[in-house]
């Protein structure tokens, strides 16, 4: 897999949370650090996404957006 643009990652940072959580369907979770580390050195790489049955659970006010 190739590196994401290295203009792409300061962005990419910008519009993710510090509590970023992303969980894989492997069971993986990732926070925000090792989730962009990642796509930053092609350790993970994404051709599309697709949204897919997407919930927003609120507490508080915190919201939790999964998608399969």
């Amino acid at each position: 897999m190739l590196p994401a643009p290295a203009a792409f990652i300061p962005e990419l940072k910008a519009l993710t949370s510090e509590n970023l959580t992303y969980g894989y369907s492997s069971g993986k979770v990732q926070g925000k650090k090792d989730f962009i580390g990642d796509i930053e050195t092609g350790k993970s790489a994404f051709k599309t996404l697709e949204m897919q049955n997407q919930t927003v659970s609120l507490s508080g006010d915190v919201a939790f957006v999964r998608h399969h």
